[in-house]
């Protein structure tokens, strides 16, 4: 109601509506009002009185998924519309064909990467908004893309679901971390791979990216732990240039990981 054209999506069994278009006039991402307020008032806010869903900031919990639906509300694809550039640097190790799971997927620039290259992707984060970025530009991509939101701490799959697990710049808490990696060595089919790319625990005394709790942030001893079981076929800790979108800008102390299922 109020707005000329609208759709309802049906996302983990909850209803949101959104723009038809999606997009305002410049051809950027974007919400028209009325869709900020309802969806401000689906995720517990209160969208009365004209309510811009951006103006919730100081009441977010860093990290929650009412962090990042904030975040992504904003017009701009903020990681931008390239795949990450160590997944696509290792893209020549993973099979062009099967079922892969993007977590933490955010716009789904990394997910729509992998289903370009023709694998079966499912993108999960814990953002709505983000989830439905997904979906836009997936279909004007002409690519297939399924979508959960759902928070990585209610989410898992069956036993060899997957081919591939991309997991980029992925920041959780240590135990959440942990448990995660033990379900990705269950997730993967044989022969599977996992690919990793994070902040590492120096990126904390820079600016250009990242949580700012060093808890979150897991030096590569502690991912290889994690990780007992699969065959690591690349391992690095390093500093390169990371420019993906507004949040990731310069100089970063990253860890990265290729691993396979024996």
């Amino acid at each position: 109601k109020g707005c000329a054209q609208m759709h309802v999506y049906l996302l983990e069994e909850r209803t949101y509506c959104a723009p038809a278009s999606w997009t305002n006039s410049a051809g950027r991402f974007g919400l028209c009002r009325h869709a900020m307020r309802c969806l401000a008032a689906k995720l517990g806010k209160d969208g009365a009185g004209g309510t811009r869903f951006r103006t919730v900031r100081a009441s977010l919990r860093p990290m929650s998924s009412a962090f990042w639906n904030e975040r992504y509300g904003a017009d701009e694809l903020v990681y931008g519309e390239a795949p990450n550039g160590f997944l696509s640097a290792v893209a020549g190790r993973l099979p062009r064909s099967g079922a892969a799971l993007d977590i933490g997927a955010g716009e789904g620039r990394n997910a729509l990467f992998l289903a370009s290259r023709g694998l079966d992707v499912l993108a999960v984060d814990q953002s709505e908004v983000g989830m439905w970025k997904a979906q836009r530009l997936a279909a004007e991509r002409g690519l297939r893309l399924r979508t959960r939101a759902v928070d990585l701490r209610d989410f898992d799959a069956a036993a060899g679901s997957f081919d591939v697990v991309s997991s980029i710049f992925v920041h959780l808490p240590a135990e959440l971390r942990a448990a995660v990696h033990a379900r990705v060595k269950d997730w993967l089919r044989p022969r599977g791979v996992f690919v990793l790319e994070a902040y590492g625990p120096e990126q904390i005394g820079r600016d250009t990216g990242g949580p700012k709790d060093i808890a979150m942030l897991a030096p590569l001893e502690t991912l290889l732990a994690e990780l007992d079981g699969l065959v690591i076929e690349y391992r690095a800790a390093l500093v390169r240039s990371v420019v993906e979108g507004k949040f990731h800008g310069g100089e970063a102390s990253v860890v990265q990981v290729v691993a396979r299922k024996p």
